[in-house]
């Protein structure tokens, strides 16, 4: 009977070490520590209802109680392998020593997560339901220790609406600053922009320029050199609205000088340059209606509205961007609407939310879009919930017309909470990391963002449908989303409630 007291003991422990695997309630979340330990399901299972062409997310938590790393096999059963993607919610290091498990790299083909002792571990479960008919699919995920072979499980279920199909193209014009794009080339370039464009991206911001030479009297005296600009168009061309950064004045005088825009000599300057360009792509088989000027950034100043006047002078079809944000004033936009040379205006939301309704209401009535934006700034990077999602349903509740991310590199003055990712070797808030030769990984503020836009089409088919008490009660909650009153178990609700609704039930 003593020598089996060891070995019940051994027996023991492998049992109290076994993984343990829980659902993780909000799978935006992306602020949790490695060392959090939720209590583990002796069942878990993810049952859930979307519209056809609705991204579907869930997260699972594993963690590791025993006293050695596990290494788990992940694999999914049974279920359409086309529709379903496996990644792991990577941790990365930010400034000041935040984990934040932003990053959603595709699990390795041999399907390995490595769980430190005394650590979780993050499943996300990345369904795109494009591809799966009306009905229900089920299958199976588990996660198997491949030292101890036990195994454990999470039923699947999802139920695609035979009702509800969200549109491919979205009724938003979504920009996003994300120069991951810029500057990459070929395959990588391609998957960037599938990246994009697969998640309703349809306005591209293009930042290759085109500079010129003048004389002191504003005659062109070298044309612009299109090249570098053409060579981004032939992957953009065809893709969606063009934002061409590339119209910021850059009016040179050899040998060293340039001219000022707000001068007669480099208004008329800028005129001919504007002038060049719209030829230039109408070789292309570009007209005005494929592209804006985005002449300046965050700055409706004199200098914005000397080019703007410029460039509607010399070609009154031009069509021109202006992102108004908090040092702005209000009679900077004023003066650009009464002169007429502002035609997508994209306010910061913070400025957005406190103008005034005079000022509002003309810019609905004369710009053709009218859009917010958000900065990423440390906050919002640790909540995509809060920030990324909500920015569809705040889209939704303003009757706006467009909506920007911002998704650039190397953003200065935003270091609290950027991470210092091991994929770019720098702070780095991008939308979408580019690693290795050709491969693109998510973040979990990407999948926010998407879900926002899923959140906007779900609301504007609500809005669509005939009145009643109920369809009331659930535009209420829509409104109750873009003020970032709903926890994710009721944002789910609610999507869930629309379907139910559509379908009649």
């Amino acid at each position: 009977m003593r020598r089996l007291v060891p070995s019940l003991l051994f027996v023991a422990a492998l049992a109290a070490s076994a993984l343990e695997l829980s659902l993780f309630p909000d799978p935006l979340n992306n602020s949790y520590s490695p060392l959090l330990r939720l209590p583990p399901e002796a069942q878990p299972s993810l049952a859930l209802s979307a519209a056809r062409g609705e991204a579907v997310y869930a997260a699972l938590m594993l963690f590791n109680p025993g006293p050695q790393t596990a290494y788990v096999r992940i694999q999914a059963d049974d279920f359409p392998a086309s529709a379903l993607t496996l990644r792991e919610a990577a941790h990365i290091r930010a400034s000041f020593g935040q984990l934040v498990a932003d990053v959603l790299p595709i699990l390795s083909q041999d399907g390995i997560v490595v769980i430190p002792a005394g650590e979780n571990r993050q499943l996300f479960v990345d369904l795109d339901t494009r591809s799966l008919p009306a009905g229900t699919c089920a299958g199976v995920i588990r996660c198997t220790d491949t030292s101890s072979l036990k195994s454990v499980e999470c039923q699947l279920t999802v139920r695609i609406s035979g009702v509800l199909a969200l549109p491919s193209r979205h009724p938003l014009s979504v920009l996003v600053w994300d120069c991951s794009l810029y500057g990459t080339t070929g395959e990588l370039a391609t998957n960037i922009l599938n990246e994009l464009t697969g998640n309703y991206v349809n306005t591209f911001h293009v930042l290759e320029r085109a500079s010129a030479c003048f004389n002191a009297t504003g005659d062109m005296v070298e044309p612009p050199d299109f090249s570098a600009l053409d060579a981004r168009l032939d992957l953009l061309q065809g893709k969606g609205l063009l934002m061409l950064r590339c119209a910021a004045p850059n009016l040179q005088v050899p040998p060293k000088g340039a001219l000022k825009i707000t001068t007669e000599a480099g208004a008329k300057a800028y005129g001919q340059w504007t002038k060049a360009l719209v030829e230039h792509l109408k070789q292309r088989d570009l007209s005005c209606e494929d592209f804006y000027l985005y002449i300046y950034d965050e700055n409706l100043r004199d200098d914005f509205y000397a080019a703007a006047c410029a460039a509607k002078a010399a070609v009154p079809d031009i069509r021109i961007y202006a992102d108004p944000c908090s040092s702005t004033k209000q009679e900077e936009v004023t003066r650009a609407l009464e002169a007429r040379c502002v035609d997508y205006l994209q306010y910061h939301a913070g400025w957005f939310q406190h103008m005034t309704p005079e000022l509002e209401k003309t810019s609905r009535e004369q710009v053709a879009i009218m859009s917010t934006y958000w900065c990423p700034v440390h906050h919002k990077r640790l909540s995509p919930s809060s920030f990324y999602r909500r920015m569809g349903a705040f889209a939704f509740q303003k009757n706006l017309t467009g909506v920007g991310f911002w998704a650039a590199l190397g953003l200065a003055g935003d270091t609290w909470g950027t991470p210092l990712d091991d994929f770019r070797k720098s702070a780095s808030p991008v939308a979408i990391y580019p690693a290795g030769d050709v491969t693109v990984m998510p973040s979990r503020r990407w999948k926010g963002f998407r879900a926002g836009l899923d959140d906007f089409l779900f609301f504007q088919a609500l809005e669509q449908h005939f009145d009643s008490p109920r369809r009331t009660e659930l535009l209420s909650k829509a409104y109750a989303a873009a003020e970032n009153r709903l926890n994710p178990a009721e944002a789910a609700r609610l999507r869930l409630d629309i379907i139910t609704l559509l379908e009649g039930k």
